[in-house]
């Protein structure tokens, strides 16, 4: 879209014409979902495993691929790995010595006993996690599947085959999501992946769970080095990795992020990095959000998704 640098984006911005560049990002992003669906049914596969580090968009992307595939006539039932982290109390310790990152905090048995009961064509009734409780509850209506449902699930830890194991591998069709920037500051500065994704935990995290900022970023290095170890090491199966980053985020989020870094204070552990973050958003311009649809991956950190009550 012939925009490579920020200086390219903030002229649009000035010129007011950004909002032809974010209808056009979005375009391209939904574009290239369809080319995935249309995969997807060529290889046959019945389960769609959807992994990727934190904050790359996995919900949002699970649910726009779901339509996708519903356009094309296929049935779908979604189900979100986070909703079957073990209760709080099994572990036998406080909340914030547990490492939510590994594998072994999720319920896998419960995962597949359940999934062996929709392929058997029985009725589940799949749980949905609080996180403010630390349990797992039922709240919504059983359901099933038929011979042509395709079942999408997605989590950290989705393409790792310790998830799925019973599930036929001739059936898998394993994506990898992350949000590699496309654009640059200049001709020799790119954009950091790690601070994009950090900016959306700290928006949606603040926005969804209450949780303070500073914690956030306190938390960031044990995040990442858990998708070292439970992420990465799986990405050479994969069927296909996407691209879940847009060009002109970063001035969107810097609307929302800006005032809750800046409530930092001195004597936090992450207020050096608060300062950090806040110095590298100084030559981007602010981006309305009125701007951005209601169905972009970015409503997933920001807020007012149509996806949101979306199953």
């Amino acid at each position: 879209m012939e925009v490579p640098f920020l200086s390219d984006v903030n002229k649009l911005i000035s010129d007011l014409k950004i909002e032809d560049m974010i209808k056009a990002t979005e375009t391209d992003f939904n574009n290239r979902l369809s080319h995935v669906a249309q995969e997807i049914i060529k290889k046959k596969a019945k389960y769609v495993l959807i992994a990727g580090p934190s904050s790359s968009g996995k919900t949002t992307s699970t649910k726009k691929l779901a339509l996708q595939l519903r356009s094309r006539g296929y049935d779908t039932l979604l189900i979100s790995a986070d909703n079957y982290f073990k209760d709080v109390a099994e572990h036998k310790k406080p909340k914030e010595e547990i490492d939510f990152e590994a594998i072994d905090c999720l319920d896998l048995k419960l995962l597949g006993k359940q999934l062996k009961d929709l392929v058997a064509g029985k009725k589940v009734q799949l749980p949905e996690y609080n996180f403010a409780l630390g349990v797992k509850e039922y709240n919504d209506p059983p359901v099933s599947i038929t011979e042509d449902t395709i079942i999408l699930i997605e989590g950290l830890h989705a393409i790792n085959d310790k998830m799925t194991p019973d599930l036929d591998p001739a059936k898998k069709f394993k994506i990898f999501l992350s949000p590699l920037m496309p654009l640059n500051i200049d001709k020799h500065n790119y954009i950091s992946i790690n601070d994009l994704r950090l900016m959306r935990r700290i928006v949606r995290d603040n926005r969804t769970r209450a949780t303070d900022v500073g914690q956030t970023i306190s938390y960031w290095n044990v995040v990442r080095n858990g998708e070292e170890k439970n992420i990465y090491p799986f990405v050479n199966s994969v069927d296909r990795v996407l691209n879940t980053s847009l060009a002109y985020e970063v001035g969107v989020l810097k609307v929302f992020v800006e005032p809750l870094l800046y409530s930092v204070t001195e004597d936090s552990l992450a207020y050096t990095e608060a300062r950090r973050i806040i110095e590298s958003l100084d030559e981007f311009y602010p981006i309305p959000s009125d701007y951005v649809p209601d169905d972009s991956i970015l409503r997933e950190f920001i807020g007012k998704s149509i996806f949101e009550s979306y199953k």
